[in-house]
């Protein structure tokens, strides 16, 4: 949860620096060979080896003072869920550090997210959508270690 609560955070800081009479467009920005901006709102993974889809899912990008931000949570089946964050969102793969790159996910009553690591590779974002994959790896606070490797298809709100 503090993961999320340092992303709303950092997206209302964003929103309050931002000038009024920004708009944000699409960019076109794609590494996807589809090149499509049609998004499907889906999320699928693997956690701990286990198929897992999500049910429900919110993203949003946000963009002011040159900086694109931006949150995954997508939730599953008996409370379980994936969520990523970062500062400075594009079309590349980013490293999970914790700090401008952060994820975390809950299965089977388990928390993961200390000592996140992986990627977040988004294959094609633009003012609408984005998508590509993941790979999440993290501890719960008892030391148990766990992944999710997955794939997202989502609309940006």
């Amino acid at each position: 949860m503090t993961i999320l609560r340092s992303l709303l955070a950092l997206l209302l800081l964003t929103s309050l620096v931002a000038c009024s009479d920004d708009n944000p467009t699409d960019d076109g920005s794609t590494d996807d060979p589809n090149n499509s901006t049609e998004y499907k709102n889906e999320a699928t993974a693997k956690i701990n080896g286990t198929d897992w889809t999500a049910t429900n899912i919110i993203a949003t990008r946000n963009d002011a003072g040159g900086v694109t931000a931006i949150t995954f949570t997508a939730f599953g089946a008996n409370d379980s869920r994936i969520s990523f964050g970062m500062a400075f969102g594009s079309v590349k793969e980013h490293t999970i550090d914790g700090q401008v790159v952060q994820a975390d996910f809950k299965y089977e009553g388990k928390s993961y997210g200390e000592g996140e690591s992986g990627t977040i590779t988004i294959t094609n974002l633009t003012s609408t959508g984005m998508r590509g994959t993941f790979t999440i790896n993290a501890n719960t606070t008892g030391g148990e270690s766990g992944t999710a490797t997955g794939s997202f298809d989502v609309k940006l709100n």
